[in-house]
């Protein structure tokens, strides 16, 4: 670990230095490795003595050094919940896309497709949009560039068309 000495404004020991550097470690230990931790510790020094030195300032550099390292907790957790979330989104994509469909599955998604290529476009879009894919009629309505109301006839209209064609 790089050697540290600085003394202003109320001072910055060794010993209160030696604190700072196992908070930041014990705050992110498994999150940073130790030239990280060193390079955070750098900035809070500088920025605490940047702080401390302004006109006005009664806090002592080390005061403040502390309070920016409990600000690092906050950041190294938000970088971990990020990259966990990362994680968890490329598994799931991961899990999604080895599933083979059923060829009962394929057999129904090739009948429904045949269906809506049957009915009018404005009607499978409707359809395909709010059905298919969930959107609400306000979302679909934005979607096309149509009055809600509209969107809602041509799903009514749409629904009542696919179960006759399925029906056949």
């Amino acid at each position: 670990m790089a050697h540290f000495s600085f003394s202003t404004n109320g001072g910055f020991d060794e010993d209160s230095l030696g604190k700072l550097a196992s908070q930041v470690k014990r705050r992110s230990s498994s999150l940073l490795n130790t030239a990280e931790v060193e390079d955070i510790m750098l900035r809070i020094v500088a920025d605490a003595a940047f702080t401390a030195s302004k006109p006005g300032s009664t806090q002592s550099v080390a005061t403040i050094a502390f309070s920016y390292a409990k600000r690092t907790d906050y950041y190294a957790r938000a970088r971990a919940q990020a990259e966990d979330l990362r994680r968890g989104l490329a598994a799931k994509a991961k899990a999604d896309y080895a599933e083979k469909p059923s060829p009962e599955d394929i057999e129904a998604r090739v009948a429904v497709r045949a269906v809506l290529r049957k009915m009018p476009e404005h009607l499978a879009q409707v359809l395909w949009l709010c059905d298919g894919e969930g959107y609400t009629l306000a979302e679909a309505a934005r979607i096309l560039g149509i009055p809600k109301p509209t969107v809602q006839s041509r799903r009514a209209t749409a629904r009542i068309q696919f179960k006759a064609a399925w029906a056949a």
